[in-house]
C-alpha cells in the first residue's frame, strides 16, 4: 500500500516516468547488496561431473 501511495504522489508531482524510476530504486539497491555480500563460486572451483558419478536419484538412502 505504501508503494501505491508514494507512487501516486510522485506520479502527480513529477510524472509517471519518475514514479517508475522511484519504483526501480529498491531493486537496484537489493541487487548491489546481494552482489557484494554473497559468495560466487567460479566455474574453475566447481567439480565437473564425470560418467562415474552416480545420478542424484540413484544414491542410496533416497
Amino acid at each position: 500500500m505504501l508503494a501505491f501511495l508514494v507512487g501516486g504522489i510522485v506520479g502527480q508531482i513529477f510524472g509517471w516516468r519518475w514514479a517508475f524510476v522511484l519504483a526501480a530504486i529498491p531493486g537496484f539497491v537489493l541487487a548491489l547488496l546481494l552482489r557484494y555480500t554473497t559468495a560466487d563460486i567460479s566455474r574453475s572451483q566447481s567439480k565437473p561431473k564425470t560418467a562415474e558419478d552416480p545420478a542424484f536419484f540413484a544414491e542410496p538412502g533416497f
